[in-house]
């Protein structure tokens, strides 16, 4: 992340396609250009592209599609565990954090989450062609903003604790990524969300 966010270094260096290999796979990144976002859930790659200003998410794949920056896991068993009650993003960080105690994940740099449900007060950006957190992005280059009050979807990310300015902005234990399936698709980089009492999460099983 610090090369590519950081220092500019946002050229191609994976084909998406090369990399959908199994349907256990989930992952999250930025195309290549900083032109876009990518979700990978369940080896479904879902893209957030800018053309022109314009934006345009989808399940397609192209073979021209390259990510600059690419995390992915391929997870053979998942551990559900239900949500008792609404929580914000950072609580949900805290219960990753409880629910890797004692197991691998612990010693683990970073592991992958998912969590499917009811979304709620949700603030996410899809970058435009630079990096908001490494400078300031003048109007032409501004990430394309959405947010949600309520939404279903799926949020797929890594808990990266130790992995600042790798896999994380410093500062940061997460890096999620959201996507909508219907009745469009959207993709992009969640800024802010809370998660609604029911919503199952499924963590690594490692135990």
């Amino acid at each position: 992340m610090r090369a590519v966010m950081r220092e500019g270094r946002t050229e191609a260096r994976v084909r998406l396609a090369d990399v959908l290999s199994s349907d256990r796979l989930v992952g999250v990144g930025a195309l290549a250009g900083l032109a876009g976002e990518i979700a990978i859930v369940d080896g479904v790659a879902w893209i957030a592209r800018v053309d022109s200003g314009q934006l345009q998410c989808d399940s397609d794949v192209r073979m021209e599609d390259h990510a600059t920056l690419l995390a992915t896991s391929d997870v053979e068993h998942w551990r559900e565990l239900t949500l008792p009650r609404d929580v914000e993003l950072v609580e949900l960080e805290q219960f990753l954090a409880r629910e890797a105690r004692g197991t691998e994940l612990e010693r683990a740099p970073a592991w992958p989450f998912v969590v499917e449900g009811e979304l709620a007060n949700v603030a996410t950006h899809v970058l435009n062609g630079a990096c908001p957190f490494a400078a300031e992005v003048d109007a032409e280059h501004q990430p394309l903003r959405r947010s949600f009050e309520s939404v279903d979807g799926i949020l797929v990310g890594f808990f990266a604790p130790s992995a600042g300015g790798e896999l994380v902005h410093h500062g940061q234990t997460t890096h999620v990524h959201l996507v909508v399936s219907r009745p469009a698709p959207y993709v992009g980089h969640v800024d802010h969300v809370a998660l609604r009492a029911g919503a199952r999460v499924r963590v690594p099983d490692v135990r």
